[in-house]
């Protein structure tokens, strides 16, 4: 039986579902990835700890579920966006990865404000200027580890990281490359006037493609570590929210929500759709030629480590009173999370 392997690097959660051919859920797997906390508004993660993750997991669903896991033909992904991780020549990480709640490089906006106008930054990338984007993380690199940016071979994001882990090769889809503010999401291109303006090599980026359109194979060490046949190929896969909406059966007349660590809510168009207001981001999606509007809000499944906290050093069992009604909030939200997770996109696309 030919089965498909779908790896989900979310923020603080990886995970990994096996699935047959009619999208029955065979065995599925997850792990925590700690956030690391680096002072006033710095939050990195372990890329090492990131990799070891993903073979972790794949090699238990690979042992539970032997007969089944020789029919795996096909690795996608689904992922969290705009963090970066810097990698060597040999694509070894230099530092850890700077997470996309990281909010430190609030200079680095203002630098950018010297340059481009807040209007033409959300007109060329689709995003409003703020700390969370790529582009001034890669910055605030530069300016404050410029040891680490110099030796920079390419600037990886988690899903082209794993994927080169996987394939050595470096490739990274529109909906990923579309929250790194150095995106024309106009013309799906990087952009030459963002990269030009700020010195950036525009080869320490990695290749688009389109998701689910390009596919390498494993590579065979690899293939024999994680215990997988070596006629597995790695599918491009996509960001984690426009996975999910996909799941949820989205079009031009539905809109979807998308909750984990983070929420968010989110429409389709058939054309670039720009907010006047300059309030909420647009990106290109996976299907060609379409876009979605994405309105997020920050703190949702990641609201469930800090209950816990609080709980466990006080012992106490927290309630949320909005309107006199007591809210189960997070067991409420998470098992619908759940529910929306089982729906991993577009699988009969990989066979």
């Amino acid at each position: 039986m030919r089965t498909i392997l779908a790896i989900d690097l979310g923020t603080t959660l990886i995970k990994a579902v096996l699935f047959d051919e009619s999208g029955k859920i065979i065995k599925s797997a997850g792990q925590k990835l700690p956030l690391i906390n680096i002072g006033k508004n710095g939050i990195e993660q372990d890329p090492f700890l990131l990799w070891e993750t993903v073979k972790t997991l794949v090699k238990k669903i690979s042992k539970d579920t032997a007969a089944d896991a020789e029919g795996i033909r096909t690795i996608g992904f689904s992922s969290q966006g705009l963090s970066i991780i810097p990698v060597d020549m040999n694509y070894k990480p230099l530092c850890n990865m700077i997470s996309w709640l990281d909010i430190r490089a609030v200079r680095e906006v203002r630098e950018i404000e010297k340059k481009f106008t807040a209007r033409d930054i959300f007109h060329i990338t689709g995003k409003k200027l703020h700390e969370s984007y790529s582009l001034p993380k890669i910055l605030w690199l530069r300016n404050n580890e410029p040891e680490v940016y110099y030796r920079t071979n390419k600037i990886q994001l988690p899903m082209d990281y794993i994927f080169y882990k996987l394939t050595g090769e470096a490739v990274i889809d529109h909906t990923m490359a579309g929250g790194t503010m150095l995106y024309d999401v106009v013309y799906r291109r990087w952009s030459k006037e963002i990269l030009c303006a700020f010195n950036i090599r525009p080869d320490i980026l990695p290749s688009i493609k389109d998701a689910g359109s390009y596919r390498a194979p494993l590579i065979r060490n690899t293939a024999e570590e994680l215990g997988l046949s070596k006629d597995v190929s790695v599918v491009t896969g996509a960001q984690d929210q426009k996975c999910a909406a996909i799941g949820a059966g989205i079009d031009e007349n539905t809109a979807v929500i998308s909750i984990g660590t983070c929420s968010a809510v989110i429409a389709e168009f058939p054309a670039p759709v720009f907010d006047e207001k300059l309030r909420i981001p647009l990106f290109s999606f996976l299907k060609k030629d379409s876009y979605v509007l994405e309105a997020v809000v920050t703190t949702t499944g990641i609201f469930k480590d800090f209950t816990d906290g609080y709980k466990k050093t006080r012992g106490e069992t927290m309630e949320f009173k909005p309107d006199k009604r007591k809210v189960e909030f997070y067991d409420d939200i998470y098992r619908k999370y759940i529910e929306l997770e089982k729906k991993i996109i577009g699988w009969k696309e990989f066979f």
